[in-house]
């Protein structure tokens, strides 16, 4: 059997260079437009709390007003459902694969500043059925923000964040994830719940 530590992948390269710099741009341009919010904990009708989670958010296709953001949502999704197909055929969490047709829920943006974390925590909760939760990184130009993984004898797995590399993982209690404190920089990614 495959132990848990099996279950989360990493893939490279998700993203074309040109595009890549673009998504970054348009983040950018996205924050200094005001459109990213305290992020809450639990599921987006959650609260804020920032002794757990302290970073900003913005969700995608809920702004109406944007050609350029519902470019990138469909983008996002597409090369993220892409990268869940390959998951899915690595791990073969389902025996026949057609059976197990998991898609893009929810994506969001979420920007750390200096000093930003998130505590432990697991992905899936009462509100939304999430069975897979992936990480995507734009960027690595920044110190700290690893995603840390524990279970009940500690840290069992340190991610580094890697440009243009997508970590996917089950939602479920047994992958209990962390970000590390940003230590210097902006660290940029975007987080998606496939159900």
């Amino acid at each position: 059997s495959m132990e848990v530590k099996e279950y989360i992948k990493y893939y490279d390269s998700i993203i074309p260079t040109k595009k890549l710099q673009n998504l970054l741009l348009w983040l950018n341009h996205a924050h200094e437009k005001g459109k990213f919010f305290d992020a809450k904990v639990g599921d987006g009708k959650g609260k804020t709390n920032k002794n757990i989670r302290d970073c900003l958010t913005y969700f995608f296709a809920t702004d109406g007003d944007s050609i350029t953001a519902a470019h990138w949502t469909s983008y996002s999704k597409y090369l993220f459902n892409q990268a869940l197909w390959v998951y899915n055929e690595d791990t073969k969490l389902s025996p026949n694969s057609t059976e197990f047709l998991t898609h893009v829920s929810e994506l969001s943006a979420i920007r750390y500043e200096n000093n930003n974390f998130y505590k432990y925590h697991a992905d899936d909760n009462q509100t939304s059925l999430r069975r897979l939760s992936g990480i995507y990184f734009p960027n690595d130009d920044y110190e700290g923000g690893e995603v840390s993984f524990i279970d009940k004898k500690g840290e069992f797995l340190r991610i580094k964040p890697r440009q243009n590399r997508i970590v996917i993982f089950p939602s479920n209690f047994m992958f209990h994830h962390a970000v590390l404190p940003v230590q210097k920089g902006l660290r940029w990614t975007l987080v998606m719940w496939a159900n």
